[in-house]
């Protein structure tokens, strides 16, 4: 890897932080340009020393400079060493040490190591030969600057107390004269890996053997461990153990949690680049944060980090190379560039890395350069934190249901895999709420819970809700889990904004077991209801201690033909009421036939036997009834279907004609038998071709009839379809009892139904349904969606008509015409807005109106939420409300809503 130079052409501007394209390289080098560096491989903990190392184990080549002092190492020289300081020059070795090689040349035994304190010895010249030197464990060679895969096989040093670690090409000395033979050496730290080592590599090094300094110039970078350090100008003082960089200095801690890269002016720094001083100090965090500061200090001991005069933000602070983060050093020449959207200034800024804290002490928060909110103390977790507990932002707030409020959580870490929330939230109306959540990760499965209490509402009464999930996953086929609502109290959910999702009119309660394997399938599970729509009937709400459905469908058998079973038994109860005791069997058989003439038969039959034991079942004649009750369903169909495909270069069309003959026992739902699960009928194209179009198992459609349609399909290359099918029934013996006026069924002949689908991309998709009345073709229902748009401008439209139905219980179902819809623009980089309307046209009046401003950028989010709801439940209109949300990244949020609207926006 080729490591560019810090510089003007990186950072242009000494108070403008941006990631310096030195900052990402990899540990390791891959390469350096051979004629203008000098690498020193080291296994010892310090920096410093790699200076050090790279002089005193040099393989001179002919031409290097030298004098009486010290030496001047320059152009393609190349060192490696290996171990601790050492003492003595290249052939300082003892004459009894010294042998001839098979070439004539001196071969060398290498040196001793000596001990971590030991001052280097001043190298008079490349030929000096102190006579302490011993037998000892470094090795000299030559290296490649254009390959340096060599350095793989250079481990560090043994330590003290074991035996020296020998070059696999030297064998120990011998007693008498004579060369050396080679030998195999076993030891692991021969191929340690090489981020045990300090690299060094600079365009020129000296040595100051006088004053024990090393100094290494142009484009020097020092690896020590996971800390690589970068400068114009590297010097290491061998006697104070102190490295000082000048000169676009750049620290960065590679492969660690934080991976910060520190900037400055100036450092100065421990042998090891973990302790000291650094003047005009930048850092680029991992987690996107800038901090500037004019002074900063680290204590390794305490594991500490000081900061004078700081500046913190998570926003771009240039705009382009050119543009400075604000710091407190005073204006610089020239115009200034505008300051970032947000920044946090500090008197003083201190990283406690033992706590994971950075700590702010008399700090001021300005927007757009105005000071907005000044705090003597403020904290949060620096980037190595995943979570933590604490307290969170106290939000404000005013609500027609509640009043002004004023919302103050906390939050609980429990272990790696549970958390909670829990909050007190003062309400002018409803006094004091509680709140909480916990939520749990296990092994196999999950678990959440969601609750509130009002110890003393505005009625004078405790009231609480809790919404609570969990789920167990034995193995691949059997899975547990429960879900649980419940409130004290209806109106409780709806004055504290807790309602149920989707406003559903009851809270359910589910409790199961499930099981899947091949094609069957096995439910058990118990159900309970609370009613929270008004007007509230719980006691009538029915709920089911036990229910159990399992299904199975064969393999393919003879001719692909599949057989298939299917069981229910269901128990129902109710405070008052009809209790029902429900056995449903069947067996079926589905057989397809291809023709060979490109039509396709669909064969079905079944055979169903169903038992009851009911208790004060209201009859037809107002009576009631207590007993049991049984039938049999027999029922067969034949479905015949032709597509018809006409494929060109770049589209396809399909008509396909489709008709469905059915057969079932007639008048085969007694009174009897109560009516549980299939009271809500809706004809649609979708259901057309079902044996029985009625949902659930307490009701069944006999009888004789048959059902038609005819559809068309196109599609293209460009992504573009359109479907359209359009389908009737009839049947030959009409059933008021179970198709009332409206349902589209109470005639021999059903209404047309019909589905239209539209697709172009992702510009525009529009679907549409419609039933029309068959004599008189006037529409009885409208569906409508369609949605369209791009990244700039998107919107959708939802219409929904449908005329006054009856039940199958006999009970009418209110007409409903309404209308919404949607549209939302990004108007600018960060700028966004939605708006959403509905409507009900038949009751002349809106339902709700939404709007949404929106403002993000890489720094700051800024959320705003009005809506004007205007439904009404329990004699209370849920009013209007205003919210914002403020989002400073890497530092906290910030909620509120202004008290615009009091509470007496209820009679509004």
């Amino acid at each position: 890897m080729t490591f560019g130079k810090a510089g003007p052409d990186t950072l242009r501007d000494p108070e403008c932080i941006q990631p310096s394209r030195r900052a990402n390289q990899p540990r390791l080098f891959r390469r350096i340009r051979a004629g203008s560096a000098l690498v020193a491989s080291l296994a010892t903990p310090t920096a410093g020393a790699a200076l050090a190392m790279a002089l005193v184990t040099l393989v001179p080549r002919p031409g290097l400079a030298q004098d009486t002092t010290g030496i001047l190492v320059q152009n393609d020289a190349v060192g490696v060493g290996a171990g601790l300081p050492m003492v003595g020059g290249l052939d300082s070795v003892s004459a009894q040490a010294q042998s001839v090689g098979p070439t004539g040349m001196p071969t060398y035994t290498p040196l001793t190591q000596a001990s971590p304190t030991t001052t280097l010895a001043s190298l008079q010249s490349l030929g000096s030969n102190p006579a302490r030197a011993e037998p000892g464990a470094i090795t000299l060679q030559p290296i490649n600057t254009n390959d340096l895969s060599q350095l793989n096989s250079l481990g560090p040093t043994a330590p003290k107390g074991t035996a020296p670690v020998r070059d696999p090409g030297l064998a120990a000395p011998p007693s008498s004269g004579g060369p050396p033979t080679r030998a195999p050496v076993h030891d692991d730290t021969l191929t340690q890996a090489p981020e045990s080592r300090t690299l060094v590599s600079a365009n020129e090094m000296t040595q100051d053997d006088d004053l024990g300094i090393v100094t290494a110039r142009g484009d020097v970078t020092v690896v020590s461990g996971e800390q690589t350090l970068r400068a114009d100008v590297v010097t290491y003082n061998t006697v104070q153990n102190l490295v000082t960089a000048s000169g676009n200095v750049s620290l960065t801690a590679t492969g660690t949690v934080e991976d910060d890269t520190t900037f400055a002016q100036y450092m100065e720094l421990t042998g090891d680049l973990k302790n000291g001083f650094i003047r005009g100090v930048q850092m680029l965090m991992a987690n996107g944060g800038r901090m500037a500061a004019l002074y900063g200090e680290r204590d390794d001991t305490s594991q500490r980090k000081e900061f004078s005069k700081g500046v913190y933000t998570a926003c771009n602070s240039c705009s382009g190379s050119e543009s400075p983060l604000p710091t407190m050093t005073g204006r610089r020449e020239g115009p200034r560039q505008p300051p970032p959207v947000w920044q946090l200034k500090a008197a003083r800024i201190t990283h406690d890395e033992q706590a994971q804290d950075i700590i702010y002490n008399d700090a001021w928060l300005e927007l757009f350069g105005v000071p907005v909110l000044y705090t003597p103390y403020l904290s949060q977790p620096d980037p190595t934190v995943y979570r933590r507990s604490g307290l969170m932002n106290i939000s404000p707030g005013s609500s027609s249901l509640l009043g002004a409020t004023l919302y103050a959580p906390y939050y609980i870490v429990w272990d790696d895999h549970a958390d909670s929330t829990v909050a007190v939230q003062y309400s002018e109306l409803q006094n004091v709420l509680l709140h909480g959540t916990y939520d749990r990760n296990f092994k196999m499965g999950e678990f959440a819970f969601r609750g509130s209490m009002a110890p003393y509402d505005q009625d004078g009464y405790f009231q609480f809700d809790q919404e609570s999930s969990g789920a167990y996953n034995f193995d691949k086929t059997w899975r547990a889990g429960f879900e649980s609502a419940y409130t004290s109290d209806p109106i409780y959910l709806y004055r504290a904004g807790l309602e149920p999702q989707n406003d559903a009119a009851f809270l359910t309660n589910n409790l199961y077991l499930r099981g899947s394997q091949g094609r069957s399938a096995l439910s058990t599970e118990a159900i309970y209801f609370q009613d929270v729509n008004e007007p509230l009937i719980q006691d009538s709400t029915p709920y089911v201690p036990v229910m159990i459905d399992y299904n199975l469908v064969t393999d393919p058998l003879w001719w692909n033909g599949h057989a298939e079973a299917d069981f229910n038994g269901t128990v129902l109860r109710r405070g008052e009421g009809t209790n029902m005791n429900r056995l449903v069997g069947r067996m079926g058989y589905q057989q397809p036939i291809q023709d060979g003439l490109g039509s396709e038969w669909m064969f079905n039959a079944s055979l169903r036997g169903d038992f009851y034991n009911s208790e004060d079942v209201t009859l037809d004649n107002g009576s009631s009834f207590t007993g049991n009750q049984a039938r049999f369903v027999p029922q067969a169909s034949a479905i015949w279907r032709y597509p018809l495909v006409n494929a060109t270069g770049t589209s396809r069309h399909v008509i396909e004609p489709k008709v469905g003959f059915f057969t079932a026992m007639p008048n085969n739902n007694p009174d009897e038998i109560p009516n549980e699960d299939s009271q809500a009928f809706n004809l649609d194209i979708s259901n057309l071709f079902n044996p029985s179009r009625l949902p659930g198992y307490d009701r069944v459609e006999g009888g004789q009839w048959a059902s038609y349609s005819m559809r068309y399909a196109y599609y293209d290359e460009s992504n573009q379809n359109l479907e359209v099918e359009v389908g009737q029934t009839y049947r030959l013996q009409r059933d008021t009892s179970l198709f009332g006026q409206g349902s589209g069924m109470e005639n021999n002949m059903s209404d047309i139904v019909g589905r239209l689908r539209y697709n172009y991309g992702s510009y525009f998709t529009a679907s549409y349904g419609t039933q029309l009345d068959a004599d008189t073709f006037e529409p009885t229902r409208h569906e409508l969606t369609a949605s369209t748009g791009t990244s700039l401008l998107s919107g959708s439209l939802t219409y929904l008509y449908a005329k006054q139905t009856a039940t199958t219980t006999g009970d009418s179902i209110a007409e409903r015409n309404q209308i919404s819809g949607s549209l939302g623009t990004r108007f600018a980089r960060y700028w966004s807005a939605t708006g959403s309307h509905t409507y009900s046209i038949n009751l002349n009046e809106p339902v709700s109106t939404s709007l949404t401003l929106n403002y993000e950028d890489e720094c700051i989010r800024v959320q705003t939420l009005f809506t004007r709801d205007h439904t009404e439940k329990f004699g209370e209109e849920a009013g209007t409300s205003f919210l914002v949300n403020l989002s400073l990244k890497t530092l906290g949020s910030y909620s509120f809503s202004p008290g615009l609207f009091s509470s007496s926006s209820n009679s509004n």
